[in-house]
């Protein structure tokens, strides 16, 4: 990483572009020049990443994803343990009162989920088009009652936004979105032990750029 900024920085002063160059707001200063110069030029003209166009985008090329594996894929394949899932586990959560069903959340990967105590798994999270999982909290009175918040709390070179908070009452065989879509990434959820219908949900807003969706978020109806 200690080589990355250095060559980014040289990147700029030989590449750099006047015309955008006087059109970055001039909030941003000399240490972190370089890399909002590289956010910049992505964004332009409006400083700012369209959440909505993102998640169009994504959920359209989800969608042309799944015709091509349906178009090319050949006899009978099955899941072989979460292993095979994209990047690192972010979040791994053991249901109240049960001790063999596991949930593993990943940064890139989804969710998967064990009812044998880990012996097999199952994807429950693939039909989604944002796979970041920060942080998963089953309910701790309701078997079956899980809540996913989306996006990579772990921030590397890449950041891994989401969309939202999601509910499953069915062990994630199905799941219903709560909304938070604009928090970009949540990184804790907190189901209240005595009133289980209050709920916090921690989150760090979207890494592109600075608003006002990042913070602690509270619902007093099972999030709803």
């Amino acid at each position: 990483m200690r080589y990355w900024l250095p060559l980014l920085t040289l990147m700029y002063v030989s590449c750099k572009d006047t015309s955008i160059e006087e059109k970055i707001p001039q909030t941003y200063d000399g240490k972190t020049y370089p890399s909002a110069h590289l956010y910049f030029q992505r964004t332009y003209p409006d400083d700012q990443l369209s959440l909505q166009a993102l998640q169009a985008e994504v959920e359209t090329l989800k969608a042309e994803e799944k015709k091509l594996l349906t178009k090319r894929q050949t006899g009978n394949w099955q899941t072989e343990g979460p292993g095979n899932a994209g990047a690192r586990i972010n979040t791994i959560a053991v249901a109240p009162g049960d001790p063999d069903r596991i949930y593993l959340g990943y940064s890139g990967g989804g969710i998967y989920t064990s009812g044998d105590g880990g012996i097999s798994w199952q994807a429950i999270f693939d039909d989604h088009p944002f796979l970041s999982i920060g942080h998963l909290a089953p309910h701790p009175h309701h078997p079956g009652e899980i809540y996913a918040g989306t996006g990579d709390p772990n921030i590397s070179g890449t950041p891994f936004t989401g969309n939202g908070l999601y509910r499953s009452v069915d062990y994630g065989a199905s799941w219903e979105q709560l909304g938070l879509e604009e928090t970009g990434i949540i990184s804790r959820i907190i189901i209240d032990p005595v009133e289980d219908s209050k709920i916090y949900v921690a989150t760090m807003g979207h890494p592109y750029f600075r608003d006002q969706h990042r913070g602690l978020y509270k619902s007093t109806d099972s999030g709803n």
